[in-house]
């Protein structure tokens, strides 16, 4: 029963690793054979038009994978979403949150994370091989601090409110994206800021280009500067990367490497009954 149980937590995550490697493959790799994207014949590979694009500009786009419908996964992750981040180099995501939890892998590049949760900012340096959990309701805001190469990373999301459903909430926005702040009026605003409504408005209306766009080498060195690898006393709800790739293996011999990491490790992922696992598997 224990060895059932562990396998089946195990699960989500290396389903996300695996789905969104081949995935981005097939993505920046070139054509597809017929029957990629949960063909008959290979059931669990999703290619690129299985995702549908949240957001696209020319700085770099959020994609969604649609539901597990296939009855060997439906019942273990079905309510689970896999999405996939790609930013240019310099590029700047707007702040939001999601109705969900999120558990990262950074699969390239390098970049600043920045949290704001319970009257707190924290901001991190992530980099490949990390992963990270984010708390469902927490802000963020992120930038790609590397001057040349693009900064990639796979998620598993878990919605806390509607199973398999999640939505993205922006306080700042323009016409696209818009802030949820436009659902109230403006006097309830005006009172809640307590600053004149040419100042409120001049922030919302600020951000016209996407969610994705482009920031000042001062902007990210700024940001770049104020980040660490991880804070906190070691209370139950610390956040911090933990990188994968740079621990001891669980398992190594000349065929592979598997690396993970358990809620001893990770809190948060104990809260969530899950572990992350990568494997890196020998050529041939």
């Amino acid at each position: 029963m224990r060895k059932s149980m562990a396998r089946s937590r195990l699960l989500p995550v290396v389903l996300l690793l695996s789905v969104c490697m081949l995935s981005l493959a097939s993505a920046w790799g070139g054509e597809e054979d017929e029957e990629s994207a949960g063909g008959s014949g290979r059931p669990y590979h999703f290619g690129e038009e299985s995702f549908r694009h949240w957001t696209s500009t020319r700085r770099g786009r959020f994609s969604v994978l649609e539901r597990f419908s296939d009855e060997m996964i439906e019942g273990a992750v079905g309510d689970y979403r896999v999405a996939v981040l790609e930013a240019a180099p310099r590029a700047f995501l707007q702040p939001s949150y999601y109705d969900a939890d999120e558990i990262f892998y950074v699969k390239e590049g390098e970049g600043v994370l920045v949290l704001l949760r319970k009257g707190k900012r924290e901001s991190f340096c992530v980099r490949e091989g990390d992963a990270m959990v984010i708390t469902a309701g927490a802000i963020v805001y992120s930038a790609n601090t590397h001057s040349s190469k693009w900064f990639r990373v796979v998620m598993l999301v878990n919605p806390v409110s509607t199973p398999g459903r999640f939505e993205e909430y922006f306080p700042v926005g323009g016409e696209r994206p818009e802030s949820f702040f436009s659902v109230f009026s403006d006097d309830i605003l005006q009172a809640a800021f307590n600053t004149r409504r040419e100042e409120w408005e001049k922030v919302f209306q600020g951000q016209r280009e996407g969610d994705i766009t482009t920031v000042s080498e001062e902007k990210i060195r700024e940001l770049s500067r104020s980040c660490s690898r991880g804070i906190g006393s070691g209370s139950e709800w610390e956040i911090k990367p933990q990188s994968l790739t740079g621990k001891r293996p669980s398992y190594s011999n000349n065929h592979g490497k598997l690396f993970e990491i358990d809620g001893d490790e990770c809190p948060l992922l104990r809260k969530l009954d899950m572990r992350v696992g990568l494997a890196n598997i020998t050529r041939g």
